[in-house]
Parts: C-alpha cells; structure tokens; sequence
C-alpha cells in the first residue's frame, strides 16, 4: 500500500480483532524511525485507547504489563540483548515490522 493509504488504520484493526478474540495477548509494532514510533503510538492511541501501550513519554526500561509495544529496531535490539532484563522468545503474539522493504542498516541497500 502507498504512504497515507493506511497501513497502519488496517494494522490497528487486525490487532483489535486478534486481541479481542483472544488469539494475542501482546503485540510489537517495529518501526525503522523515532518519528514512525511516535506516529504509531498515536495512532494506538487514538484507536485502541483502553489498551496498555509501551513506551510512555520517558521511559527506558521495557515494561512488562502493557499489551501494545511500539519500538524502533535499535531500541528492542538493546533490549533482547540484556541479559539482566530479558524477554522469553515467547513474549509477543504477534510482531508487526513496519517499513521492512529498508535496510536501516545499509546491508541490502549497497550505499556507504
């Protein structure tokens, strides 16, 4: 789908239908910008207000308690990687990869 044709509206409604039939529990959403992950906290939270969403404005440290996790790939990658806070492989029903065509890490794309 093209930008603003709501990829993520759909998205949003997939994760209300699958919560509410009980088929996810805790869904991540990964995006490849700071700016994408604000984007799409909103959106969840315009949507899907009564759920609970992570991060907060401020917080570090993953939570948890929450049921909605929107995360930029760096950001989970430190966080799969602490071992003094680690997540089972299990934690997440379902795993969203927003913008997966880019390579944030230029490893596919071939440029400097």
């Amino acid at each position: 789908m093209a930008t603003g044709t709501g990829k993520t509206r759909v998205c949003i409604a997939l994760v209300d239908a699958l919560m509410r039939a009980g088929w996810a529990e805790r869904v991540l959403f990964l995006v490849d910008r700071i700016a994408l992950q604000n984007q799409t906290l909103d959106s969840f939270k315009e949507y899907l207000p009564n759920e609970p969403r992570w991060p907060k404005q401020g917080e570090k440290e993953i939570a948890t308690d929450r049921r909605i996790y929107v995360s930029t790939y760096p950001t989970m990658l430190n966080v799969i990687r602490n071992e003094e806070k680690s997540l089972s492989p299990h934690f997440f029903d379902l795993i969203v990869v927003d913008e997966s065509h880019r390579s944030i890490y230029n490893t596919l794309s071939g440029n400097p």
